[in-house]
């Protein structure tokens, strides 16, 4: 399909009056969704986990495999432009509307619930400027200032999807500033001899216990590696909106490669910078403490202002998300109606009013019962694990059937790209004298339709075609009554009859040994 054909469709799904969203505003979604808090607070949680040594081994496995997934969404956006939604139309169109349903909800309760932390997170960075204020991000003047900013956002986006995406352009690239500026203050300060004092984690200790085996020490931390690639999908979940169905693609893997150099960068400069023990004894974010080290107390006030900023703008990005998962399935009937409901511009309002309530109250919660609020984040971010399962899936389900493959690319030589029919049985290709002509079989076709409606034409007008006396060569009845009506015995090596106009149907010889479906497809018809 081709782009023109999917910008048209989209415009006519989102408002030929609404503006799509182009390559940079579909990469910043995706980056934006990304980087949040995670890798301000690398060098730390990584320092307590492996040594540089299995750092590497970690993070070249970590770094493959969610290549492979962007790679997932990319494929599955230039073969299936048709699908929106990203996650829940990929298990929708997989494995039926439930499977859709629960992909769907899944990664919503996982997103709102992780808007929540990023809120708390924020003002309890923001107490660095105002010490005794905000505390740990639950105190009432937290709550409040929390409340009120959730709500400037609500209304932003209400304004339209589009300006808030131009905005979330904008916060993309004020919270890279402060990364890049780290990564240039460490290249400075990067002594080599910290770097390969230890490389295997093999005498480093941290709060006076060894760090384990090189598996050990993998296998930790690959379990911080997981979490701050999710977001990954947040162009496929905005396809719709897309301009090109083929920059939804484009945007996660170039969003994934550029977080993906972000965050080697942080985590293995740092090493270069304070011996590991050190670094994993420092308050988050970590990154601060560091560039405090190696430049002074204006750097760490810097870092925090760039954490402030890119938590802003991952909470900008992931309610964008938020109200997208639920518009695109309540549109398509798998959610209630009212979730899908858009405004006079275009802005999900009934998605959006559900997802910000719910945070609300969740921010309500945390002031009078915090430990029950970090319980379900811990479970609502297990969620989203699950959408990016049914995605994969429905690639390998893809490959396997060879639907969207053309000639060349499927598994099976004979394969024509055709979707499978019933029974999984693909359309073979022609044989016999068919064979000699390819697929141009048409014109005979047409032929032998012109010679019916000639001898219709003669007759008394009734449309019954199986009345006639006489069949010319080539022609072939459909069925047994067919069969009886012209006179023939019954034939049990001819195909069932294929829908479609009477006249041009195309009747393709089957050898003598077909499958007893097909043979039971054939006494059904």
């Amino acid at each position: 399909m081709s782009d023109i054909d999917v910008s048209t469709s989209a415009e006519k799904r989102t408002g030929a009056s609404q503006p799509l969203l182009g390559l940079s505003a579909l990469t910043a979604i995706v980056v934006g969704s990304m980087i949040g808090s995670g890798i301000f607070a690398l060098p730390s949680q990584m320092a307590g986990k492996a040594a540089p040594g299995p750092l590497l081994i970690g993070w070249a496995i970590t770094g493959v495999g969610m290549l492979t997934l962007a790679f997932v969404f990319q494929t599955l956006a230039e073969r299936k432009p048709e699908v929106d939604g990203g996650v829940y139309g990929y298990a929708k169109h997989g494995f039926g509307n439930y499977i859709g349903f629960t992909s769907a909800f899944g990664y919503w309760a996982s997103a709102w619930m992780g808007n929540v932390a990023y809120i708390v997170l924020l003002f309890g960075t923001l107490n660095y400027f105002f010490p005794g204020t905000f505390t740990d991000g639950t105190t009432l003047p937290a709550i409040i200032g929390a409340s009120i900013l959730l709500w400037l956002l609500h209304f932003l986006i209400l304004s339209g999807v589009q300006t808030a995406a131009f905005i979330n352009v904008v916060v993309t690239i004020a919270k890279v500033v402060p990364i890049l500026t780290f990564i240039g203050v460490a290249i400075v300060g990067f002594k080599a001899g910290l770097f390969s004092a230890d490389f295997w984690g093999k005498h480093t200790q941290i709060d006076d216990a060894p760090l384990g085996s090189t598996v050990d020490q993998v296998r930790n931390m690959m379990l911080v590696t997981v979490w701050v690639f999710i977001g990954i999908e947040g162009a496929a979940v905005y396809s719709q909106r897309a301009k090109s169905r083929q920059d939804v693609g484009k945007a996660t893997v170039v969003g994934f490669l550029a977080v993906l150099a972000l965050l080697l960068a942080v985590n293995f400069l740092s090493y270069g910078l304070m011996a590991q023990a050190d670094i994993a004894g420092l308050d988050d974010p970590s990154m601060a403490g560091l560039m405090k080290q190696q430049v002074g107390g204006w750097g760490a006030g810097f870092i925090s202002i760039g954490l402030i900023i890119s938590l802003v703008g991952a909470l900008l990005a992931w309610v964008l998300l938020c109200a997208e998962i639920l518009r695109v399935p309540a549109q398509e009937g798998v959610m209630p109606v009212a979730l899908g409901r858009e405004n006079a511009n275009g802005a999900p309002a009934g998605a959006l009013w559900l997802t910000n309530g719910c945070v609300q109250v969740v921010l309500i919660l945390t002031y009078f019962m915090a430990s029950t609020y970090l319980g379900l984040v811990l479970l609502a971010t297990s969620l989203i694990l699950l959408p990016y399962l049914w995605s994969a899936a429905y690639q390998v389900l893809l490959a396997v059937r060879g639907e969207t493959y053309g000639d060349g690319e499927g598994r099976d030589p004979h394969d024509d790209g055709a979707p499978p029919t019933a029974f999984d049985e693909r359309p073979r290709r022609p044989r016999g004298r068919q064979e000699r002509s390819g697929h141009e079989i048409r014109p005979e076709l047409q032929q032998t339709a012109r010679r019916r409606v000639a001898r219709e034409g003669r007759g008394d007008g009734d449309d019954d075609l199986h009345d006639q006396e006489h069949l010319d060569e080539g022609e072939r009845p459909h069925g047994d009554v067919g069969r009886a009506a012209a006179g023939q015995p019954r034939d049990d090596r001819d195909e069932p009859r294929q829908d479609g106009d009477p006249h041009l149907r195309e009747c393709e010889p089957q050898d003598h040994s077909a499958t007893s479906s097909g043979m039971f497809m054939t006494l059904l018809s």
